[in-house]
Parts: C-alpha cells; sequence; structure tokens
C-alpha cells in the first residue's frame, strides 16, 4: 500500500520529537540523581567542604558564643550569635603555628577578643594546626564540641596549684576518708575557695590497682572535694563487706589521689568510626543523663587493649546497664574526659588505730608545712 509522501514526512517528525524528549527525559533523570547523590553527601559530611555548611548540631552548639575565629574558612551560612574572623587574619596566628607554640596561639587569639576556635577537620596538615584539625587539645585549648569534619575549642582555664595546696588536698582527702569531720569553708585558701565550675575526684588505689573513686561537681575546688571525699567514704562503707573490711582499717594500706575531671569534647557525630578515631590512650569517656553522669577513666579503658577506642561506650554502657543502642540516645551526652591529677597521698608506712577520742580537727591535724589553710 503506498504511504502519501506527507502522511510519511509526519510520522517521521513524531519519531524524532519522541526520540529527542527521551533523551531530555534521560539527561534531567540523571541530572536528578547526581543532585541527590550531592545533597545525600553534604548531608552525611556537615562541613564546610559541603557547601559551607555546619552541621546543625554543630550550629547549635556554638551559638551565641559571639567572636570565634574559623580555620581555614569560615561557613557561608549566618549562626545567630556567632562573629566569625578569619584566624589566618589574626595578627601573631600564622607564626604561632609555625613555631607549634599553643600558648602563643591562645594569646593571639584572646588579644584579637576571640572566644573560641573553629577548625575544619583535615588530614593533610601537620604539626599544632594537624592536632587541633583532628580534635586534639593540648593545654591551654579544650575541646568543646566534636564532629565529623569540624571541632571547636575554647580555651582552658587550668589552675596551676602550688605544691603546698596540693599535698594539703590530698591529705585533706585521706583525713575525711578516715572519719574527721569536713572543715569550714574558711580552712581552705581563698584561690580553692574561687568560683568556678570544677568536677574533682578522689581515687582510693592499692598496690597500682584502683579500688574505689567517686567525683562531685561543684563551684569550686574546696566544695567539691569535700563532697567527693564524703561520697567516697559513704560508698565504701555501703560495700564494706565487698571491698574487704570497714575502711577506717584498710585506709592505711590505700594510696589516695586528687584529681580533676576534664570534659574534652561532646561527641556530635556519634558514628562509631567518628568516636573511635578521637578518643586517645590520654581520654576516658563519659554520659551525662538529667543531672546525673557516669564515666570511664583512661586506666580502664586501657583493660581492653587495641579495643579501647572502639569499644570504649560499649563497656561504659555494659557497666551501667544500657545496651549499645545507648549511643544513639538524645537524652545522653556523651564526651571524653582527661584526668589531671592535682594531689597525691602514699599509703603510711606506719598507720596508728584511731581511739575513741573526740575527733582531730583538719586545721589542727595538717601541721605547719600547710599553714595556707589557716582560716
Amino acid at each position: 500500500m503506498n504511504v502519501p509522501l506527507a502522511q510519511r514526512r509526519a510520522e517521521m517528525r513524531c519519531s524524532d520529537d519522541a526520540d529527542r524528549i527521551g533523551g531530555v527525559r534521560h539527561l534531567v533523570f540523571r541530572a536528578l540523581l547526581v543532585l541527590v547523590l550531592v545533597l545525600q553527601a553534604c548531608a552525611d559530611c556537615g562541613s564546610a567542604s559541603c557547601g559551607g555548611g555546619l552541621g546543625d548540631a554543630l550550629e547549635r552548639s556554638i551559638a551565641h558564643r559571639g567572636r570565634i575565629a574559623v580555620y581555614p574558612e569560615g561557613p557561608r551560612r549566618a549562626v545567630e550569635g556567632v562573629e566569625f574572623i578569619s584566624a589566618e587574619r589574626i595578627p601573631g596566628f600564622i607564626e604561632a603555628l609555625a613555631a607549634d607554640d599553643f600558648e602563643a596561639l591562645a594569646e593571639a587569639l584572646a588579644r584579637g577578643g576571640i572566644r573560641g576556635l573553629l577548625i575544619e577537620r583535615d588530614l593533610n596538615l601537620d604539626g599544632s594546626l594537624g592536632e587541633l584539625s583532628r580534635g586534639l587539645a593540648t593545654p591551654p585549648f579544650r575541646a568543646l564540641f566534636l564532629d565529623s569534619n569540624a571541632s571547636y575549642f575554647e580555651f582552658d582555664q587550668r589552675l596551676d596549684l602550688p605544691a603546698s595546696y596540693r599535698a594539703a588536698l590530698a591529705k585533706t582527702a585521706r583525713m575525711i576518708l578516715g572519719g574527721v569531720p569536713r572543715p569550714p569553708l574558711a580552712y581552705f585558701p581563698e584561690m580553692l575557695r574561687e568560683v568556678r565550675s570544677v568536677e574533682v575526684m578522689v581515687l582510693l588505689s592499692e598496690s597500682g590497682r584502683p579500688r574505689l573513686w567517686r567525683s562531685a561537681r561543684a563551684g569550686s575546688i574546696a566544695s567539691a572535694l569535700l563532697m567527693a571525699s564524703e561520697a567516697a567514704r559513704d560508698r565504701w562503707n555501703e560495700r564494706a563487706e565487698a571491698m574487704g573490711g570497714p575502711l577506717h582499717a584498710i585506709l592505711p594500706r590505700l594510696d589516695l589521689e586528687v584529681a580533676f575531671l576534664v570534659e574534652d569534647g561532646d561527641f556530635l557525630d556519634r558514628r562509631p568510626s567518628v568516636i573511635a578515631r578521637q578518643i586517645t590512650a590520654d581520654h576516658g569517656v563519659g554520659y551525662e543523663q538529667t543531672g546525673s553522669w557516669r564515666y570511664l577513666l583512661p586506666e580502664r579503658l586501657d583493660e581492653l587493649g587495641e579495643e579501647r577506642r572502639t569499644r570504649a561506650f560499649s563497656l561504659l554502657f555494659e557497666e551501667n546497664g544500657l545496651p549499645d543502642s545507648a549511643l544513639s540516645r538524645s537524652d545522653l551526652r556523651l564526651y571524653r574526659l582527661r584526668v589531671h591529677r592535682v594531689g597525691f597521698s602514699p599509703a603510711p608506712a606506719r598507720a596508728e588505730r584511731r581511739g575513741s577520742s573526740a575527733p582531730v580537727q583538719i586545721k589542727d591535724a595538717i601541721g605547719k608545712d600547710f599553714e595556707a589553710f589557716e582560716p
């Protein structure tokens, strides 16, 4: 059958149009697929390298913190209550990095009126900047927030206590553990009564093996020391039978340490691989839930051997009756910590049994070596 020429030409045009439409649809589909993959990668990344975003968790955490220095460049999206300053433009910043001098780096930022430092993660960086980019804080810096692609630091106002104060803190804790009533705060020097947020731990060990420890958070070193000492004494006495006897009888065999527990960064990205790479040999881990907190000290994690990084939180949850899935619970704040030891009292070579006489007052018992504790 002969088809008219006009009809054949019309059918050819329809076929060409269909091919063109099909080709356009294929290109559009491919473009949309690429866009979805890019957006998903940016959502997973949450870093400045993915379009300049910090990620919602990090943005919420640093909001209203004033002037923040950023390296290598600031995020494109503004954060409420934050003024981002390019760290490289701050006088002295580059010179301090070149010298790997953290003290000089902190001084340069402080002169510029900077409250904190936001560093994008970059495994290719070396020296002090490389440490910070991997979320590793060195005094006078302390990590506050650890995300997968950036870390935020502020200055660590670590108190350098005189040797006499360090010894006196340990001796005071030992006397309270032995049953002496707590002294008035006026017996402590002003430096230890000064208002500051602090967590003090009292740890008892025997032949290098930790037996019991307790910590307390308070508004001064003196208050936290008294609270931690009494908490440790009460806990031992509650479990005296399991601990091998009453504390006053065993205390002469025990070494005693006083330490600050310093939080060193909240984990905002809770993927196990991200957490594992940000836990070092100096770190313990902890979680906080509605005002109560639990933690594992670095020495406890050392018992895990090569798995100390990967199983840190699993062990912490296991010891506190929580499943591994607690890692994703929004009501738990997960953090890492450092132990800053400030006082040590070795087990006495010879101990005298306490009589039934009136309790010895700490002010008198401390003696001439610790006159700073006079009211």
